[in-house]
């Protein structure tokens, strides 16, 4: 399948036919593994890192409201950005950036923290360029851009008055002896954070998490177990936290 998506790709590219492209910008921006919207999001992409300009493609997927395929696109473009296009791409970059974290906004101004982190979730995922229902890694972490994690965190850290975020969890995990490890300490932090009843027993599920405001501890929100291995996570997130926020 890679195979025919880049051969798909290169014979749009060649015939200068990227009009073929519109009609499947709205359903590749919601492609999932194993169907055709993932094919086409996969060509897409594909044809944005050979040719030299994604400007009107970009625009394109803009205006037809496929946000998170035109930030896919602008970041292959980034990979191998020429100079001379470095003033007209940086101009859409404020645009994709609005329109990525409306949704979150929305449901953070509202209150809805259930809501609000399944689309942390799925900002991330698309952030690394992966699929709905895949995990992030640690290395997925080391490098994941700063602006965005910046502009999650600080929208939960906003809309909860400092209650919410990586930045309030982090804090707490630091509290209780930041840990990598034990697993005394990582019962300290899930207790915290509300995401474990009693020392020893299991994450609860985000659908029996306390989402009242005034009853929810520090931190609850986001729900990272969704996003991965906590234990083996958290401690990226946190290095990465450091550098990105401070």
């Amino acid at each position: 399948m890679s195979f025919q998506e880049f051969l798909a790709a290169a014979q749009i590219k060649d015939l200068q036919q990227e009009s073929l492209l519109y009609p499947h910008l709205q359903n590749a921006n919601a492609g999932t593994e194993n169907d055709d919207r993932a094919w086409w999001r996969q060509t897409i992409l594909l044809y944005a890192a050979q040719i030299p300009n994604t400007t009107t493609l970009i625009k394109e997927a803009l205006r037809q409201q496929a946000i998170d395929l035109a930030y896919a696109c602008w970041q292959e473009t980034q990979r191998t950005l020429d100079e001379d296009l470095a003033t007209e791409l940086a101009a859409l970059k404020p645009q994709i950036q609005t329109s990525r974290y409306a949704k979150l906004e929305e449901l953070l101004k509202a209150k809805k923290w259930r809501e609000a982190d399944e689309e942390t979730y799925h900002l991330m995922i698309t952030t690394i360029s992966k699929e709905e229902g895949q995990l992030l890694y640690p290395e997925d972490l080391e490098t994941f851009p700063c602006e965005d994690l910046k502009a999650i965190d600080g929208l939960w850290v906003q809309y909860s008055d400092g209650k919410f975020g990586f930045s309030v969890q982090k804090q707490i995990w630091q509290e209780c002896n930041s840990p990598t490890s034990s697993f005394k300490d990582w019962d300290r932090f899930y207790l915290a954070v509300g995401w474990i009843a009693t020392t020893g027993e299991n994450l609860l599920e985000p659908e029996e998490l306390e989402a009242d405001f005034c009853k929810s501890p520090s931190g609850i929100f986001p729900f990272w177990p969704e996003m991965g291995s906590i234990h083996i996570l958290f401690p990226y997130l946190a290095q990465r936290l450091t550098k990105c926020v401070g």
